[in-house]
């Protein structure tokens, strides 16, 4: 028997609809109760895009990967040199000597390659630790303007269909991470 895969938005819904029907069978008392919640909206992608901290990320990521991605393209573009030469005069080599070419060309595609992924695979390591620190300050400050402000609930887009801007406080999070960052 196969688990299905996590979805959390299905979740969500369930216990959207659940609230709703509880508010809506306890009747007109409730709603003026409901009505004295506060809610907040953050758009996330929003504070990846300006947080200073995420902004300082992602250039600490570029300076400590730039060298290795400058080297696979010298590498990425030493082979297509070969290439250009294996076509352009390839015809012209000795059968010995085309095949060393070849041979060569394949090997270190094959390192590129190799090269490549470990790039890939150390870079989103890394990526992943920057985003994780990320996420605890920014949680953080999200639970600081929550209990400041007394916000009943507080809710990211990628489970909002529809937010109005007046309980947006993606803004109060950026200056206070600005704030925070000093």
């Amino acid at each position: 028997m196969s688990v299905p895969p996590f979805d959390g938005r299905v979740i969500l819904i369930r216990i959207v609809t659940v609230v709703l029907l509880i508010v809506l069978s306890l009747g007109p008392g409730l709603a003026s109760a409901a009505s004295s919640v506060k809610i907040g909206f953050v758009n996330s992608k929003v504070i990846l895009e300006k947080a200073p901290q995420a902004v300082a990320a992602n250039k600490r990521l570029e300076k400590e990967f730039s060298s290795r991605k400058a080297s696979l393209e010298a590498k990425a573009k030493e082979i297509q040199a070969l290439e250009r030469k294996l076509a352009k005069d390839g015809v012209a080599m000795s059968e010995s000597r085309r095949a060393d070419l070849e041979h060569k060309i394949l090997k270190k595609k094959r390192d590129l390659e190799r090269a490549q992924d470990a790039f890939r695979e150390d870079y989103t390591l890394r990526l992943n630790e920057e985003l994780a620190k990320l996420q605890r300050e920014v949680t953080r400050v999200i639970k600081e303007i929550a209990e400041q402000e007394h916000y009943d609930l507080i809710l990211a887009e990628n489970h909002v269909v529809y937010a109005a801007k007046r309980i947006d406080i993606t803004d109060k999070i950026l200056k206070r991470l600005s704030k925070s960052r000093k």
